[in-house]
């Protein structure tokens, strides 16, 4: 116990141990499924772009400082003061320099895993605009002259999709290639034959 709390070493105990406490927690009951939320909704709110802060964006301010950032500097500070003021026998305001860059080197490391991560969600939306240019298929004949909608299919994204489909001209029967020449709102394209 005078390892940890003798001295000042207790300056950096209490914030390692209840960051760490948190942490854990946190990672328990990700694992169950449940959650602690911040009044902020949670981790997921965490918005890192710091180019976007201005004076009077205090809003930003407070996404940026959440349950999480504050737990994981907490962490950092305490393990890192510890580690200096124990490990390497330094004093202790050398002990609270490192402490402040190895707290604010976690936050940046968590800042930049949670980039990567949400880097990795898709909304499972399909833009109709990445399907003008391309060539379809006539799955359902489109009569012509707008008087009904048919069924076309086309790759996007390396998927082929189904979609209601118009045209301008003729009849376009079934099996024949087609492009796309618009997408309307209602998520109908427009062809013509190919």
């Amino acid at each position: 116990m005078e390892l940890l709390f003798g001295g000042h070493a207790a300056w950096f105990t209490i914030p390692a141990i209840v960051g760490t406490g948190f942490f854990i927690l946190r990672v328990v009951l990700m694992l169950v499924g449940g959650d602690i939320d911040d009044g902020a909704g949670g981790i997921d709110d965490v918005d890192l772009d710091l180019d976007d802060l201005d004076a009077d964006a205090s809003d930003k301010s407070f996404e940026i400082v959440s349950l999480q950032s504050v737990v994981t500097f907490a962490m950092g500070f305490g393990l890192g003061g510890l580690g200096a003021y124990r490990g390497s026998g330094l004093g202790v305001w050398p002990s609270v320099a490192i402490a402040t860059v190895i707290g604010v080197g976690f936050v940046w490391v968590l800042a930049w895993m949670l980039t990567k991560v949400y880097r990795l969600q898709s909304s499972g939306n399909v833009s109709l605009r990445h399907a003008v240019g391309r060539e379809a298929e006539v799955y359902v004949r489109v009569p012509g002259e707008r008087t009904g909608s048919g069924i076309v299919r086309v790759v996007i994204d390396e998927r082929m999709r189904e979609y209601s489909a118009l045209t301008e001209g003729g009849q376009i029967e079934r099996g024949t290639r087609v492009r796309v020449t618009a997408a309307t709102a209602d998520n109908t394209l427009i062809v013509e034959p190919a």
